[in-house]
């Protein structure tokens, strides 16, 4: 995690961790694009739970630390225990891979490939010319890689879900 995902978290850790008993689950995702050989996840699956797990570990090691120094006299005193508030079995971390966005991207790739039919049959009947179709298919595909680059970076992210219990 970089410093300033630490500050966030530490943020939303404050709150969620502190005023509330519930469970937590925290997603990591990826992108579509595939690992590389020297990459140390073997895949994208692997590296959204690594995220995942990075920031459960967080929580449950470096904030808990972090809040029993700042909240030593508490501890002491009996009024705040830290190991109920960081139990790591609050935690779920869940990986989604890169499931969802290869089907979106499926999805726009099929709509795009419909898109160019399209023309190439406007072209054939005789209703565009080849300068026309050229223009329209460069256009097609400048925003097929505009949107597949917006999934990705949609995709690039953790996500926290706080779990409301139910009471019996």
């Amino acid at each position: 995690l970089t410093k300033e995902a630490k500050d966030i978290l530490y943020k939303i850790g404050t709150i969620i961790l502190e005023k509330t008993s519930n469970e937590v689950e925290i997603y990591g995702y990826t992108d579509d694009q595939k690992t590389t050989l020297d990459n140390i996840y073997p895949s994208n699956w692997h590296l959204a739970g690594a995220r995942a797990a990075s920031v459960a570990s967080f929580f449950t090691g470096e904030m808990k630390n972090r809040r029993s120094l700042e909240r030593i006299g508490d501890v002491k005193n009996g009024l705040f225990d830290i190991n109920y508030f960081y139990n790591s079995l609050r935690f779920f971390p869940i990986s989604a891979g890169d499931r969802d966005i290869l089907q979106e991207i499926e999805y726009l790739n099929a709509s795009n490939k419909s898109e160019k039919n399209i023309l190439n049959s406007k072209f054939q009947n005789g209703e565009i010319t080849a300068v026309e179709l050229q223009k329209s298919i460069n256009q097609l595909d400048q925003s097929y890689n505009n949107k597949v680059e917006e999934l990705r970076n949609e995709y690039r992210r953790i996500d926290i879900l706080i779990l409301k219990e139910r009471i019996r």
